[in-house]
């Protein structure tokens, strides 16, 4: 039996100029974190206001994928998978901006819901953003690239193209292949992470999905909190690669190779050699200052 999924609409959605769909869902997967992140950080920067919820509480196996319990002060919270839409009205267009979690069970479902409420809404562009572990090293900028639905899309939104591959797909590219299918025009956005670095929102390409979305949407934000979390990130592996002979090695080989693919111009490799302090110390500051990018949804 298909699980049941329900778009809730928290404020009339009425008056959208040339609405785009912007959307990024966590995962389980390496890089899973981090463009929900991004783009948490983009919208509270933005002030964008919820107006819409996907409930779909039962297309979650809690088995495979637990919620997670922080705290808050002195309480307990236990935070379970959350779908919202916000709205922003970008100097051109109306963004509709969509975080939520990637399903376990009955995707069909999950992605008809998502894609009926786009149709409704007038969306004809839609955007996923996503991160994935890559042959990149720390020590640069992060690489980004798309995978478009119609070729004109190049020129418009000038991001080097990412050939497709055949094997398992995320939410963001399956949802992408059904607007595509309904007449959207699609672009799935993919930043690339090192893929020796742990499962914490990678701040670099946080910062590069953030600075991403700015151009392509015409707003100028404030990315000194970004900039901060992606300094902290870097000095956490240089200490870790300082200390680390293999690990030292492996940062070495993964920048020879993204230079010859010319991914990368300028590494910024600089190791700490006076600091004391723990890697595991600077990577706990790096997931704090990110992990507080999640903009509140609708009461």
């Amino acid at each position: 039996m298909l699980c049941n999924v329900v778009v809730r609409e928290r404020a009339l959605l009425d008056d959208l100029r040339e609405p785009i769909l912007i959307t990024a869902f966590s995962s389980m997967q390496k890089g899973g974190a981090t463009a929900p992140a991004a783009l948490g950080y983009l919208l509270e920067q933005l002030e964008a206001r919820p107006v819409a919820e996907i409930e779909a509480m039962d297309c979650y196996n809690f088995a495979r994928m637990r919620p997670w319990v922080r705290r808050e002060g002195d309480t307990t919270v236990v935070d379970w998978p959350r779908n919202v839409v916000y709205r922003y009205e970008a100097p051109e267009q109306t963004v509709l901006a969509l975080i939520g979690v990637e399903p376990t069970l009955n995707w069909p479902g999950f992605v008809t819901a998502i894609a009926d409420f786009a149709q409704r809404a007038g969306v004809e562009t839609a955007l996923n953003l996503k991160a994935v572990g890559a042959m990149v090293p720390h020590t640069s900028p992060s690489p980004v690239r798309a995978i478009y639905s119609q070729p004109d899309l190049i020129q418009e939104f000038g991001l080097p193209v990412l050939e497709e591959q055949e094997g398992p797909g995320d939410i963001g590219r399956i949802l992408n292949l059904q607007l595509a299918r309904g007449g959207c025009r699609t672009v799935d956005i993919y930043a690339c992470e090192p893929f020796y670095s742990v499962s914490i929102p990678d701040a670099g390409a946080s910062l590069a999905l953030v600075e991403t979305l700015q151009r392509i949407i015409g707003v100028d934000v404030d990315t000194r909190q970004l900039n901060e979390a992606c300094e902290v990130q870097q000095r956490a592996i240089d200490v870790a690669t300082k200390e680390s002979q293999q690990l030292r090695e492996t940062v070495e080989a993964v920048e020879h190779r993204a230079r010859v693919a010319g991914l990368i111009d300028n590494p910024r490799l600089q190791l700490n050699k006076t600091n004391p302090i723990e890697a595991s110390e600077v990577l706990a500051e790096a997931e704090s200052i990110l992990g507080s990018f999640r903009p509140s949804g609708p009461e």
